[in-house]
């Protein structure tokens, strides 16, 4: 099954390539004679290959290995005091098989590294830590214990990849083991799994929420995760009104679908999107998908718009005090599909907490 997808992804790219060919010479005959369109024809054709063939490779051997640290600053007068500067990295979408390869393996290695590098007083996964079954994960957990064995608190929820829901011959029995699996690996690691629960993280004399919610899917992934069930615990939604509130949700419309209008949430960290492993002088085709698909975003309770902040690596970006609530979309660190990323490298983001 992991083929079918290049597959499909190919023949529709070829047939594609063919009508815009076929358009091309006809239109390109209007204007030159026969012999002249075909070597204009060909010698396109030849770039274009050349192009396509080289990006491909490029992503797959260097881009897709070259780890970058984007870093944010979420400014807010709700930041406790003694939270004031509290360092959180964000990482998601592993697709940790898709690292089942030396070079895997020394990607895998060198992103725990710059991790611990980073000495944050936290780390957030935000989903999809396997492809398609728990097994791809067993051999990376060492790596993942490394994490979890440092002192720093690892929170962790699911994405639409961990349900097994990709592995088409499985029971429901068969499915909810292979997910339970994945849960207990994951907590052997010292990983803390927020299936629709939420935390005290506390510093000082200060404390915020952490929550967590299973996928909040769309047609054709299923609805994991409820909101409600995670603030149950700690007195309900209305609770948040009087508290900073991180929230780890893997898909980045569960923030302008529920989280904006229901609640007082103050950031949310997500995935799901990977810029679709394409982004070229800074555009990413996803964003017509997910309006909110690479990077920063913040709403304010004075406005109905929501701003993107281009986080571009190892520089800071902040936002004015005035705007109160933010989206911060992780681009992954692993591949669906091709093992190919253009122009999108596999992400781990520092976001600082700044009272203001």
């Amino acid at each position: 099954m992991r083929i079918l997808f290049p597959l499909i992804l190919v023949g529709i790219l070829l047939i594609i390539c063919a009508i815009i060919d076929q358009i091309f010479i006809r239109v390109l005959r209007l204007f030159v004679e026969h012999r002249l369109s075909n070597i204009i024809r060909f010698s396109l054709m030849a770039f274009w290959a050349v192009l396509i063939v080289g990006g491909v490779l490029w992503g797959h051997y260097i881009t897709r290995l070259q780890v970058e640290v984007r870093e944010a600053e979420i400014v807010s007068s709700r930041v406790p005091e003694s939270m004031d500067g509290l360092r959180i990295v964000h990482i998601s979408d592993f697709h940790i098989g898709s690292m089942n390869s030396a070079e895997g393996r020394v990607l895998c290695h060198d992103i725990i590294d710059r991790i611990l590098e980073l000495k944050p007083d936290m780390v957030c996964f935000t989903g999809d830590i396997v492809t398609i079954r728990s097994a791809e994960l067993r051999p990376f957990l060492p790596e993942l214990k490394r994490l979890g064995d440092s002192g720093i608190p690892v929170y962790s929820i699911l994405g639409n990849h961990d349900y097994a829901d990709y592995q088409w011959d499985f029971t429901p029995e068969r499915r909810q083991q292979d997910v339970d699996s994945l849960r207990q690996m994951q907590t052997a690691a010292g990983w803390q799994m927020l299936d629709n629960r939420s935390v005290w993280f506390s510093r000082g004399s200060d404390s915020i929420l952490i929550t967590g919610v299973g996928n909040i899917g769309e047609p054709p992934f299923t609805t994991y995760g409820s909101l409600s069930d995670a603030m149950q615990e700690v007195g309900g939604i209305a609770a948040l009104d009087s508290v900073f509130t991180v929230l780890l949700s893997h898909n980045p419309r569960h923030w302008r679908d529920e989280v904006l209008p229901r609640t007082r949430i103050d950031l949310m960290l997500a995935g799901h999107t990977h810029a679709w492993q394409f982004r070229i002088f800074g555009w990413s085709p996803s964003r017509y998908k997910y309006p909110e698909c690479d990077g920063l975003y913040s709403e304010s309770e004075n406005r109905s718009e929501s701003t993107s902040l281009e986080s571009t690596s190892l520089e800071s970006t902040s936002l004015d005090s005035i705007a109160s609530r933010y989206l911060y979309v992780n681009t992954g660190l692993g591949c669906t599909g091709p093992t190919v990323r253009i122009g999108v490298k596999p992400e781990i983001t520092l976001l600082r907490l700044v009272r203001k």
